[in-house]
């Protein structure tokens, strides 16, 4: 997820579970194909200024209701022949071609944005060629920042974590420790000071008795959490109770 005045989502699922979620609560959204009878896709419509009043989602990886044909790329509705980047040593060949190289250049200026904060929820850090288009925006912009928030535990042998160790404006966040301006440390509560907790950052976090002193479990990789976090900091930001 990219904040900013204009902020986009990118995916590396290829199912169509976003799109058809956003449809049922009848949010627009824009995906860089435009038409009515067979949507084809636009490569200059995914550079910015894109669609206004829409939620853009950007498929990496392609989309399983997505078809390559003689004309391009079309989306076909619900089903399609799943023009999508499959796991093989063709694997980044493949992504250097259209749509794929498009999309991979919006993500990349997305984080290159001076200033810019990016999210990534759900995503093992597993795909080198985007890593290497997260990296390469990290490095072009020293003032963006990127938070990458882990599901489960993290150690220092981690891939994401050595990345962090080398590119301070990378900040990991797992279960048991994060890396925070390219220190990795555990989590550990504070001393109890009779106040009140916090009430966005209560309902992720949990304690761990069974380490001394006692040690906290943070959950907001888990993404139902991060999206209860954002709602609650939501709705009391628009006085909701």
């Amino acid at each position: 997820m990219q904040t900013g005045p204009t902020p986009s989502r990118f995916t590396t699922n290829y199912d169509v579970l976003v799109e058809r979620s956003l449809e049922l609560a009848h949010i627009p959204v824009f995906d860089g194909f435009v038409g009515s009878y067979q949507p084809f896709f636009v490569p200059a419509s995914v550079v910015p200024p894109e669609a206004h009043g829409a939620t853009r989602i950007w498929k990496l990886h392609g989309s399983v209701n997505w078809s390559l044909g003689a004309a391009g790329t079309v989306r076909k509705g619900a089903t399609g022949d799943g023009a999508m980047i499959l796991p093989s040593h063709l694997k980044y060949d493949e992504s250097r071609k259209m749509p794929y190289l498009a999309l991979m250049d919006r993500l990349g200026h997305a984080v290159a944005r001076g200033s810019s904060t990016t999210f990534t929820c759900g995503y093992s850090w597993g795909d080198q060629h985007v890593n290497a288009t997260l990296l390469s925006g990290l490095e072009t912009a020293p003032t963006s920042a990127i938070f990458a928030l882990m599901y489960g535990d993290i150690n220092d042998t981690d891939g994401v974590v050595e990345y962090a160790l080398k590119h301070r404006n990378l900040t990991v966040v797992g279960r048991n420790a994060a890396v925070v301006r390219g220190t990795f440390a555990g989590w550990a509560l504070p001393p109890s000071t009779g106040a009140a907790p916090n009430d966005f950052l209560s309902t992720c976090v949990s304690e761990d008795r069974s380490l001394a002193p006692t040690s906290a479990r943070v959950h907001l990789g888990d993404f139902n959490m991060f999206a209860g976090y954002l709602d609650a900091m939501s709705n009391q930001r628009l006085g909701r109770s």
